[in-house]
């Protein structure tokens, strides 16, 4: 119609140059009119590769991994990559299977992954992917690039900052730490630094749950039960290690009379926006999301030119964002 060659029509839509100005004027008219939308089936087969990007999430109900992928989308669309995002739990039930097949399913460009479940059904799977995969904040039991967080530092910051407020009496929300290398992490830095201070935190003080507000509403309200039938006075700090798990705990809080933060303060792990808003306003320790995501992105492009390259593996050092749920500085 615009009687021009495809590569011609081709510059038009990716915005690059070598057509007159009234040229490309006039194939944009025809593309207006005509409601044209290039296959991108076609554009795959013609660079050889697809331009699909997978994006593996542990649960979208989840603020965490939504930003996660809310920020893939926008990093991605700088270079032309489509995100398909995938939720690995669906009613709290994980779905190796399903993930496991994704890769034979979809010809993706590059996979992106950031789930707690480690079953061998699925390292088998991403082992044997035919893409880059590149691992967020979580470690399976093979080669693969990665982008984490010191989930260790995390735990050290959340102590060192409770010490500080003078909090000797404390708990740890530490999530399915049996299960999850970063909760398992963050406890560890947690409590090696309260022995670094001369306190002990004991297993009475440790209340193990999955990363959900359910579960953390059920588990805190048993541990406040059992204090209360102890007749043990509660916690005056608590570090929960996933931000998924506050709203669980503050739920409980309320049930109970337990007032934020003057009788218990609280540090999570993660800063979605809702830490952030009035009635919640809790004190967090991470790192930015959009450092996580540019540095995933920054290693998949790389790993297209050089798909036999040394794994790399960065590590971002998380910062704490203080707010109303920790206090002030408590007196001796």
């Amino acid at each position: 119609m615009a009687n021009v060659s495809v590569s011609s029509v081709s510059r038009v839509l990716t915005g690059r140059p070598g057509v007159n100005k009234a040229k490309r004027a006039e194939i944009k008219e025809i593309i207006k009119k005509t409601g044209y939308v290039p296959s991108e089936t076609a554009r795959s087969l013609v660079r050889g590769r697809s331009n699909v990007v997978g994006i593996i999430v542990q649960e979208l109900s989840n603020q965490y991994y939504s930003s996660m992928a809310v920020a893939f989308q926008r990093e991605l669309r700088k270079y032309e990559y489509i995100p398909f995002v995938i939720s690995a739990s669906t009613n709290g039930e994980q779905q190796e299977s399903y993930l496991a097949e994704i890769n034979k399913l979809f010809d993706f460009a590059g996979l992106f992954i950031s789930v707690l479940s480690k079953s061998s059904e699925l390292s088998q799977s991403l082992q044997e992917a035919k893409c880059p995969v590149i691992q967020l904040n979580r470690t399976f039991d093979f080669q693969s690039d990665q982008v984490i967080q010191n989930d260790y530092m995390v735990g050290v910051i959340a102590a060192n900052h409770l010490l500080g407020l003078n909090h000797e009496n404390l708990c740890i929300l530490a999530g399915p730490m049996y299960e999850s290398i970063s909760c398992q992490l963050r406890w560890e830095g947690f409590q090696q630094t309260l022995l670094g201070h001369g306190i002990e935190l004991g297993e009475d003080r440790v209340i193990v749950c999955q990363q959900s507000m359910e579960s953390a509403e059920y588990a805190t309200r048993e541990f406040f039960n059992r204090l209360r039938k102890e007749g043990s006075p509660i916690p005056t700090g608590v570090f929960v290690c996933g931000n998924s798990m506050v709203l669980g705990l503050l739920k409980v809080c309320a049930e109970f009379g337990i007032r934020v933060p003057e009788d218990l303060a609280i540090v999570t792990n993660d800063n979605p926006t809702i830490m952030s808003l009035p009635g919640i306003d809790v004190t967090t320790i991470s790192i930015p999301m959009e450092d996580m995501v540019r540095n995933a992105v920054d290693i998949f492009r790389g790993r297209l030119d050089e798909p036999d390259g040394k794994k790399k593996t960065i590590v971002l050092q998380p910062e704490i964002i203080v707010r109303k749920s920790s206090g002030v500085r408590r007196e001796s």
